[in-house]
């Protein structure tokens, strides 16, 4: 599963029933039915806030100072499969949910975005001078960044490869 080495030094590491923590040499968890409101965490990410946000089940959920905190649809209903989060350079969270793209600003769904490549991406990544890239599974980057789309071909012939991890440098 996940696993995200947090800015205080803490290991977080996911788990099917628990999210397990490693803390000043100690490993602990956050397990279902005792503090974990979920039960499969698919992602997860820390914002500049030193927040852990965490896909579960098909939820997104903000993990605060001890608390966790939902991010849902304005009716209530989930997101969907959560398969990436990232932030960018405006504290928007940007979460890959269900088929869509979704941006998240003041723990409120604010934007919705959706297209074909927009399903096929399972890596996301912020772009330093604004946006964020998206990893496809056929190889292929998108660049998104107010509204729109902007593809960087693989340069595979016959492409074969998805990308797996994405990792912006300034």
């Amino acid at each position: 599963g996940p696993l995200i080495a947090a800015n205080d030094g803490t290991v977080w590491i996911a788990n099917f029933h628990a999210m397990d923590y490693l803390r000043n040499g100690r490993l602990s968890a956050i397990q279902t039915g005792r503090g974990l409101p979920g039960t499969y965490v698919t992602t997860m990410f820390e914002d500049h806030a030193g927040r852990i946000w965490v896909g579960m089940d098909n939820v997104v959920w903000a993990y605060d100072h001890g608390a966790f905190r939902a991010v849902r649809h304005a009716d209530g209903s989930a997101l969907g499969i959560i398969f990436a989060i990232t932030e960018d350079i405006h504290h928007n969270i940007w979460v890959r949910a269900g088929p869509n793209l979704d941006r998240i600003s003041n723990f409120q769904l604010q934007e919705e975005s959706t297209s074909p490549q927009i399903s096929m991406a399972y890596m996301m990544a912020a772009d330093p001078r604004g946006g964020i890239f998206l990893g496809l599974v056929n190889g292929d980057l998108v660049h998104y960044a107010d509204g729109k789309t902007q593809t960087i071909p693989s340069n595979e012939v016959g492409n074969t490869r998805q990308i797996r991890d994405l990792l912006v440098e300034p």
